[in-house]
């Protein structure tokens, strides 16, 4: 709200420390977010948005199972789920009657790896502040990915393509 409505805070001389709302709608959208990562040189999945049947037939065909569906506007991992049978995949997507809602399909990359980057930019979009966790120890007690013990460093190889990613987006 605060995002969308920056330019009339603005004209009564109130500077919100928050990102215009075209910049806040591409960091939101998951695929949007992908397509400046793969601008940029930045790793991510083989992501794909269907639009057909058809679309899903070839998507399928070519990354092969295991398939992630994920929706591109969620917070937590709502939504998100695995198939490995193409016909069950076909069936939740068909099941979806606004073309607004299509979900991603992302090729599966195995693995515990994450990494996050914590940052604060300026309205040039220099970063200002960049902190780059990572996981030492976990804690299965909560919840499965919940974080025990973690250090963290503004060192990391990927830095210079969050840099570009941020400038990107």
């Amino acid at each position: 709200v605060l995002s969308k409505n920056r330019q009339r805070f603005q004209d009564e001389g109130i500077l919100l420390p928050v990102p215009p709302y075209d910049t806040l709608l591409i960091s939101l959208d998951k695929y949007e977010t992908i397509k400046a990562a793969e601008k940029v040189g930045f790793p991510h999945p083989r992501t794909y948005l269907p639009e057909s049947p058809a679309d899903v037939a070839r998507i399928t065909r070519e990354l092969g199972p295991p398939w992630v569906l994920k929706r591109r506007f969620t917070v937590g991992g709502a939504g998100l789920s695995f198939h490995t049978d193409r016909l069950h995949l076909e069936r939740e997507l068909n099941k979806i009657s606004d073309p607004r809602s299509m979900p991603m399909i992302q090729e599966y990359i195995p693995g515990p790896q994450r990494q996050n980057f914590h940052l604060v930019a300026d309205r040039s979009s220099e970063i200002k502040a960049l902190l780059c966790p990572r996981v030492i120890r976990r804690s299965n007690r909560l919840y499965n990915d919940n974080t025990g013990s973690a250090e963290s460093t503004a060192h990391h190889p990927f830095v210079p393509l969050v840099a570009r990613l941020v400038r990107e987006i």
